[in-house]
């Protein structure tokens, strides 16, 4: 296990980054093309979201080759300076800065000193229920897809200091879960996306998303203890009926499901990391008895909290 070398704080690869960083353009993204554009791979579109960690070195001066993606692509720098550049326009970007970047723009990221950033790219098919087209008029509809529709202007956002450091924890939380599930679909990690980019839109006062942010941070805070829908809209500050209806709409799951889920996910650290009591375990996870957490871990998992546990130690000689 190896530091991401520029913040020297997360783990996030089994690997050295730069082999890791060429593993990942080899598997999910086809070779840059002449026309400059780049694509998912089969296996790309197959997860359909593709987290990425990438450092520039002091002393290194770094410039991507203009580009365009069939996809979507998220970034956040973590650290440094760098600028933005499209062909008629050029946007400098500071620590904090947040691109919307979308699948019709030529487009590149270039530094002359040490930076850092974040990065998720994205087929919207991925998250929500749109066409492969991706037209204008079927991303307007979504929510979670308004900062990518642009006309003109820049696409930077500028997070406040806090709100930066808790996205950058987001990211790099997805980005290990992506490492840790060998890189396969997962409806943990569209789960996980979704969320960061209500958590961004919140912190960004997008239009439409504030109320789910509280939603989301309630669960986060509270999934250990019985969570009943009036707690959640009195949290939110919005009518029961309301505030059901808006969640499921943008999550494309109702808020129990949302928060079986976010249980299973940490029932699965604990019986990763831990030997507690699978008891134990449902408790500590908001389940009322062994039974219930048993039912809803193999409705979500395929497979019993046992036997996935078993599935987790490492076999003699690894």
């Amino acid at each position: 296990m190896i530091l991401d070398p520029f913040f020297n704080l997360y783990r996030i690869a089994d690997r050295p980054l730069e082999e890791y960083q060429r593993y990942q353009r080899d598997t999910y993204f086809t070779p840059l093309k002449k026309d400059g554009s780049i694509a998912f791979s089969s296996s790309g579109r197959d997860v359909g979201i593709i987290p990425h960690v990438m450092t520039v070195a002091r002393g290194v001066c770094y410039e991507s080759p203009f580009h365009r993606h069939d996809h979507l692509e998220l970034i956040l720098l973590c650290g440094g300076s760098a600028v933005y550049e499209e062909e008629s326009a050029a946007y400098p970007v500071a620590e904090g800065g947040v691109l919307f970047i979308d699948h019709t723009r030529r487009h590149r990221l270039k530094g002359t000193g040490p930076f850092s950033w974040a990065s998720i790219r994205f087929a919207p098919q991925a998250v929500e229920s749109v066409a492969a087209s991706m037209t204008v008029d079927a991303l307007v509809q979504f929510k979670v897809f308004t900062p990518f529709v642009r006309i003109e202007g820049a696409p930077v956002i500028v997070l406040e200091k806090t709100d930066a450091r808790r996205m950058l924890v987001r990211f790099l939380e997805i980005a290990d879960q992506f490492i840790a599930t060998g890189g396969v679909p997962s409806e943990a990690l569209r789960t996980s996306f979704l969320a960061l980019m209500h958590a961004l839109m919140s912190a960004a006062k997008i239009t439409g998303t504030g109320p789910l942010e509280h939603v989301i941070t309630f669960v986060r805070e509270h999934y250990q203890q019985k969570i009943s829908l009036a707690e959640v809209s009195g949290f939110a500050g919005m009518p029961k009926a309301a505030l059901s209806a808006s969640f499921t709409k943008a999550m494309g799951m109702s808020l129990p499901e949302y928060v079986n889920r976010f249980r299973i996910e940490k029932a699965k650290h604990l019986l990763s990391a831990s030997s507690m009591p699978l008891t134990d375990i449902a408790l500590a996870v908001g389940f009322y008895d062994a039974a219930h957490f048993t039912k809803e871990f193999e409705k979500r998992s395929g497979c019993a909290p046992s036997i996935y546990r078993k599935k987790q130690k490492p076999r003699p000689g690894k």
